[in-house]
């Protein structure tokens, strides 16, 4: 789930960002089980003590940075994609659409997804959804405020990850979340059965 856009300048980037571009590149090209420290400092072009003061933990501490980083950039496009929003469901359609879209085009992702599974669907999952959680109720819970409390808000944003990432992974034969009209279709009367008033 990334919109980074990746280039040979490096002139402008900080040395964490070009070591977590490189490290993306990396993965590209070996997969993160093959890959080494050594790797992403050479493809960096910094030396592996500069890396090691930039990411204390190494290859997971440089990983959780990437991800984190991706993930910001990830629901930052999101932000900007779906305003205005006009009602609950509105909210849903657009981010469900948005979101679906976006994991089937993300050649990255489809690559991870075939060639290692395992590390994919933890990043998505066990290990990555509690982040995935936490950064989407950041970026999306202030679009919700005006139509319920923020508690609401956050339980509908939890939910609603929740929904895209079971229909990306495990695509419905009824339902496509990636088409407004099939979206609407689905989320409507789960809307209606949390906020009646407000959908």
């Amino acid at each position: 789930m990334s919109h980074l856009v990746v280039t040979n300048d490096t002139s402008n980037q900080s040395p964490e960002d070009r070591i977590l571009d490189a490290a993306r590149r990396c993965v590209e090209r070996w997969g993160i089980n093959k890959l080494t420290i050594d790797d992403v400092a050479t493809e960096a072009n910094v030396s592996r003590a500069t890396l090691y003061r930039i990411f204390p933990g190494g290859k997971d501490v440089m990983f959780d940075a990437l991800r984190v980083r991706e993930l910001n950039e990830f629901f930052a496009g999101m932000r900007s994609s779906i305003e205005p929003v006009e009602s609950l469901l509105d909210f849903a359609v657009k981010v469900s659409v948005y979101a679906i879209r976006e994991m089937r085009n993300d050649e990255h992702l489809a690559m991870m997804l075939s060639t290692e599974e395992g590390t994919a669907l933890k990043s998505l999952t066990v290990e990555g959804l509690p982040r995935i959680l936490n950064v989407a109720s950041q970026y999306m819970t202030p679009f919700l405020t005006e139509f319920v409390q923020n508690e609401e808000a956050e339980i509908i944003v939890e939910l609603l990850a929740r929904f895209v990432i079971s229909f990306f992974l495990a695509p419905s034969q009824h339902f496509d979340l990636g088409d407004p009209d099939s979206a609407r279709s689905f989320f409507a009367p789960f809307i209606y059965a949390f906020h009646p008033a407000v959908i």
